[in-house]
Parts: C-alpha cells; sequence; structure tokens
C-alpha cells in the first residue's frame, strides 16, 4: 500500500507560484532526511490555507547544495484539485493541524486512498447525477481501462456498481456527440460540453456484471444516445427495443471483442427480454 505525505507550501508561497515554479519538484529541509527514506513512491497532498490544492506521486528523491534546503524530491502524474483540509480531518479522525511535512500511518493513508478512489469512481444511485457528471468531466483525466470489475457498494436496499465519468465522457466524445441509433435525433446545447446533448448507456447493462468475468464500465460498451432513445431502450416493448440493440451490437462489435463482451446478439436480446 501506497504511503500518504501531506506537504504544506507555507504561508510565503502561494498556490499560482507553486503552479509556476514547483509543479515538478519541491525542497525540504534536513530536518525530514529520515522521513524522507519513506517517501519514494508515496502520495503527496499539498496543502495551504487549509485547502488540499494538489495531489502528486512522488518518483525520486535527492539531495542537493541548497544551505536551507538541501533535500528535492521530484514528482509526477500531478492533479490540481480542491479539497477543504477539514474533510481529510474528517475522514482519518485526526486532529493534527499538518503544518509540517508528515507522513500519515497506514490507517490514515488507507482511508485517504479509499476517498480518492471513490471520488474518481463514485457510486450513483440516480442517472441524472450520472449524466450530469459525465458532461462536466475532464477528458484529460480518463485512467486506463480494466478488465477486471470493481466489486459493488452496497446500498440501503440494493447493490450498486461504481460508474467512470471520465470513460462515458470519452464514449460520448468518439460518437461526436451524436445519437448512435439515429444522428439526426438533435436535442439542444448542452451548457457542460457545448454539444449537443446525449446520454450515455452501457449496452451490456449492470444487472448482468455478476454473471460476467469482464469490466462492463468500458469505453467499447457505452454507447451514445438522446434522450428519447435512451428511455425508449429502457422502458419500450421488447420488439421496439430489438432493432436498437442489433444496431448498437453491430456497431460495437469490433470494440467489444476487444475487451471480452461480444456476448452474441441472441444473449443482448435475452438480457432486454427480462
Amino acid at each position: 500500500m501506497k504511503k500518504v505525505i501531506l506537504q504544506p507550501i507555507g504561508n510565503d508561497n502561494s498556490i499560482d507560484n507553486f503552479k509556476e515554479k514547483n509543479s515538478k519538484r519541491w525542497a525540504e529541509s534536513t530536518k525530514y532526511k529520515k522521513d524522507w527514506e519513506e517517501s519514494k513512491e508515496a502520495i503527496v497532498l499539498f496543502t495551504h490555507d487549509s485547502v488540499i490544492f494538489a495531489k502528486a506521486t512522488i518518483s525520486s528523491i535527492e539531495t542537493s547544495n541548497h544551505t536551507k534546503y538541501p533535500l528535492n524530491y521530484y514528482y509526477d502524474d500531478i492533479k490540481f484539485i480542491n479539497i477543504p483540509f477539514s474533510k481529510l480531518r474528517k475522514i482519518t479522525n485526526f486532529q493534527d493541524i499538518y503544518r509540517n511535512y508528515t507522513i500519515l500511518n497506514k490507517s490514515m493513508s488507507q482511508k485517504i486512498l479509499d476517498y480518492f478512489e471513490l471520488l474518481e469512481l463514485k457510486i450513483y444511485k440516480k442517472d441524472e447525477d450520472y449524466q450530469k457528471d459525465i458532461g462536466e468531466a475532464n477528458l484529460f483525466d480518463i485512467k486506463d481501462e480494466s478488465e477486471t470489475p470493481k466489486e459493488p457498494k452496497k446500498g440501503k436496499n440494493k447493490s450498486y456498481y461504481p460508474r467512470n465519468k471520465f470513460r462515458a465522457k470519452l464514449a460520448l466524445s468518439r460518437a461526436a456527440y451524436t445519437c448512435e441509433i439515429d444522428s439526426n435525433h438533435t436535442t439542444f446545447i448542452s451548457k457542460a460540453t457545448n454539444e449537443n446533448y446525449v446520454e450515455a448507456h452501457h449496452l451490456i447493462p449492470f444487472n448482468v456484471q455478476s454473471e460476467i468475468d469482464y469490466n462492463l464500465d468500458v469505453t467499447h460498451n457505452i454507447v451514445s444516445l438522446c434522450p428519447n432513445c435512451h428511455k425508449k431502450i429502457h422502458l419500450a416493448s421488447f420488439n421496439d427495443k430489438k432493432k436498437m440493440l442489433d444496431t448498437l451490437y453491430n456497431k460495437h462489435l469490433e470494440g467489444l471483442s476487444i475487451v471480452h463482451l461480444d456476448i452474441g446478439i441472441d444473449s443482448l436480446f435475452s438480457i432486454y427480454s427480462e
């Protein structure tokens, strides 16, 4: 398990200055040299004015000739975020104000890593929340697709599988924000994307994830539909669904084969006929 480190940048610095001069390197005093021996490949959270403003992974640690700050660490995979420090205290149940370079213990580190994973793989109980977040997602934050299904999270009455808004955003972008049943199905310009509004739909739905060995939440299994077609594929009679399913399955068959989801059109029909 990776450790989590808290790194305040100090009141004499600023977030803008950090972005300009320190987005790949940070210097620290010899006071923390012993701690640094544990820090390689750790997750570092940069803080300023009670806010966690950046997250990165330490890639290497080196010494320099600087008198005051002879220790340098370099990092990659940096992401600029905006999370109140109070949220971290609530997650870890630890009241230290973290004014110094601090390596968190195993338990606290795991709680924070779990929190960041949930931020990326949000459990959506309402489809409208999912569709809204897709529109606002940043395509540059897309993660590699995993073939292993995520474990479901238990809700009050049933379990939910995580859905990744970034993969859905990529699927909509690849479809050029058109309805894959009929590109003439235009709706309105979304304020989030400045494109024709469409919705993401998992062609092989999550209600059969427990029966399938590979992850259903991948871009090759996500189709772009206008809201009317999206409702139709969920709520119409089976005979009305069949033509839509045939169109979408054949259009995505090559991609479904890549991710081991080419289950056959008859199996897809069977899922939607229930």
